[in-house]
């Protein structure tokens, strides 16, 4: 942090410096000095920077303001309609909101980009069991286990999706991996 003062004494509208010490505040779990920075260095930037925008974003989402963080990735969208890092937040975020049909659509954009996304996988994967669509939440989910084949929540995800089709010896059968 002081050497983020340093650099701001140099060039005080520099506003990468305001996401750097933003960041480091956040580690240091002082919120309300992050929040400031990050806003002062979207303000210098005049809402252009992707990357204080999303990190923003992505701050808000640790503090569990979904609905303010959907509002940051969105703006990301609209200077960079393919930003990958706002799409694949904006499943994150769709997901823990329960809003798993959003969700989905946001995991399948990340997919056009990167097909091996373990995170929008596991959201995309879970998102699909839970509408109903267990053929793909099973696809998914072996995907999932093709990187770690003993990886407990995919397995108790997968086992859940087979229990919705009545498939109970295989879900025993993850459950006992």
């Amino acid at each position: 942090i002081e050497y983020c003062v340093e650099l701001q004494t140099i060039d005080p509208e520099e506003y990468y410096v305001y996401i750097q010490k933003a960041n480091c505040y956040e580690n240091l779990k002082n919120h309300a000095h992050a929040e400031k920075n990050y806003l002062i260095a979207i303000k210098k930037s005049d809402g252009k920077c992707i990357v204080a925008l999303n990190s923003y974003g992505l701050f808000l989402m640790d503090v569990e303001k979904y609905h303010d963080a959907l509002t940051y990735f969105k703006k990301v969208l609209e200077i960079n309609p393919e930003n990958y890092n706002a799409i694949r937040n904006m499943a994150a975020v769709y997901f823990l909101l329960n809003e798993y049909e959003n969700s989905i659509k946001y995991c399948e954009k990340v997919f056009r980009i990167n097909s091996n996304d373990k995170s929008s996988l596991y959201y995309y994967s879970t998102s699909s069991r839970v509408m109903g669509s267990i053929t793909d939440a099973i696809d998914g989910f072996d995907k999932l286990l093709e990187f770690d084949k003993n990886d407990d929540q995919v397995l108790f995800q997968k086992s859940l999706a087979l229990c919705g089709i009545r498939e109970y010896d295989k879900a025993l059968s993850c459950l006992d991996q």
